[in-house]
C-alpha cells in the first residue's frame, strides 16, 4: 500500500512537470513575440509602397504586419477623413491580432492621418510606438506651390473617382504651413513619438531632359533631377532649410516636439524605404 502512495505521488510529480513543460510550448508564440505594426502610406501613395518593409518585417520576426488602404479618397484623403477610419483599422487589427497594443509606422502625409487618430481620443491606449517617416509636422512650403499640386493632379482624380469624398484633393491642406488644426494637434501621453528625416542633395549628373508626367508614381520616381522641370531640385528650392526635397527636417522633427531616430539619411523624399530607414525604425519596434 505505501510503495503504491509512493508511485502514485512519483506518477503525480511527473504528470505536473510534463504539464508544466508542454503548456509555455503550446501556448508560446516566439515568431510574434513583438508587437504587432501597422504601415501608413502617404500623399499620392498607396498601400503597394510598404512591400519590401512587409517581407523584411516577417523576415525580422514580426509576422503580425499589414499596410493600410483607406476607403476615403486613399491616395488624396483629408487626414480627418483618414483619423476617423484608422479606429475602426486599428480595432480590427488588434482583434485580428488578438494585441492589446500595436505600432504604427507611417509615411509622409501618414503620419499626420496617425496623429490626428491619436489626438482624437487622448485616452487611447492602444499604439505603443509612432514612427513618423518624412511627415510634414509642421507642413511643407511646397503644398502652397501649384506646380506641385499640378504634377500629381492626374493620381488625385483616379482616387477621388473610387471615393465618397466631394473633394478632390483636401489633403493638401493638412500640408500646408498653419494648418493648424491639424499640425498642431496634442500629443498622446500614451503613446511615444519618433521621427526620421532625410536630407537629401541632388546628382545634377543625373541629369534628364524629357521627364515624363503621364502617370506620376513614387514607385517609378528616384530623385531624378531636372532643373527645368524638377520635380525635386526645383521643389527644393521651396523647401528652407535641410530637407529631403520635400520636406525639411525641421518639420519632421516640428522644432525637436518628436524624437529623432539617428540621424537624418541621405535620400530623398520618396525614397525614404531605403534600408537606412528600416534600421532605424526596427530597434523601436523590437522593443
Amino acid at each position: 500500500m505505501e510503495n503504491n502512495s509512493k508511485i502514485s505521488l512519483v506518477t503525480f510529480l511527473l504528470l505536473i512537470l510534463i504539464i508544466g513543460l508542454i503548456i509555455p510550448f503550446v501556448y508560446s508564440q516566439p515568431d510574434d513575440k513583438h508587437l504587432p505594426v501597422l504601415l501608413i502610406h502617404g500623399y499620392v501613395n498607396d498601400a503597394s509602397v510598404w512591400d519590401e518593409w512587409l517581407i523584411k518585417l516577417k523576415k525580422d520576426g514580426i509576422t503580425n504586419v499589414e499596410a493600410v488602404e483607406f476607403s476615403k479618397n486613399d491616395k488624396c484623403g483629408s487626414a480627418e477623413d483618414h483619423a476617423e477610419e484608422l479606429t475602426s483599422i486599428v480595432e480590427k487589427f488588434k482583434a485580428k491580432t488578438k494585441a492589446e497594443k500595436i505600432n504604427i509606422v507611417a509615411y509622409s502625409k501618414g503620419g499626420l492621418d496617425a496623429r490626428v487618430y491619436l489626438a482624437n481620443d487622448l485616452s487611447n491606449k492602444d499604439i505603443a510606438n509612432l514612427i513618423m517617416i518624412g511627415t510634414p509636422n509642421d507642413g511643407t512650403e511646397l503644398a502652397t506651390y501649384t506646380g506641385f499640386t499640378a504634377f500629381f493632379h492626374p493620381l488625385c482624380i483616379e482616387s477621388s473617382l473610387s471615393s465618397s469624398s466631394s473633394v478632390m484633393n483636401p489633403a493638401i491642406f493638412d500640408m500646408k504651413p498653419g494648418a493648424f488644426s491639424i499640425t498642431e494637434v496634442p500629443k498622446n501621453e500614451n503613446t511615444e513619438y519618433y521621427a526620421i528625416a532625410g536630407n537629401w542633395i541632388p546628382d545634377v549628373s543625373s541629369s534628364s531632359s524629357s521627364p515624363s508626367f503621364s502617370s506620376p508614381s513614387f514607385s517609378d520616381i528616384n530623385c531624378p533631377f531636372d532643373p527645368i522641370h524638377g520635380p525635386f531640385p526645383n521643389w527644393k528650392d521651396f523647401v528652407s532649410g535641410n530637407d529631403d526635397g520635400m520636406v525639411s527636417v525641421d518639420s519632421v522633427v516640428s522644432g525637436g516636439s518628436f524624437e529623432l531616430l539617428g540621424e537624418p539619411t541621405n535620400n530623398c523624399h520618396t525614397n525614404l524605404f531605403s534600408d537606412e530607414e528600416y534600421d532605424l525604425a526596427l530597434p523601436i519596434l523590437q522593443k
